[in-house]
């Protein structure tokens, strides 16, 4: 008569698949969070690109900015002349440098 040995097996045979698995579903769920998170990134670029877009192309309302009652259209336009005007004034290299300072010793 021959007997069969029946063994069970060891838990690294069974851990191993199971650790497997479960770390291709980790990954799956950080490629899935990756490619929602990079659409979100290509619309917000493609939503500057149409404003950046429609700025260039829609000419300022200088009258509106003028008679604007707030202040703001008139800052707008003081800003907007003065670097057009004055570019060397703010530029670094037109500052003065800094001189060291040195202590006199007594």
């Amino acid at each position: 008569m021959i007997s069969t040995v029946t063994r069970h097996p060891s838990r690294h045979h069974v851990l191993v698949p199971i650790a497997i698995i479960l770390m291709a579903v980790a990954i799956g769920v950080s490629a899935g969070f990756e490619a929602f998170s990079y659409a979100d990134e290509l619309n917000d670029l493609n939503g500057l690109k149409a404003t950046l877009n429609q700025l260039m192309t829609t000419p300022p309302d200088l009258v509106a900015m003028a008679a604007d009652s707030t202040g703001q259209g008139m800052f707008k336009l003081q800003n907007t002349f003065l670097a057009q005007t004055l570019t060397g004034v703010c530029r670094a290299a037109h500052r003065p440098r800094l001189r060291p300072r040195y202590r006199a010793t007594a």
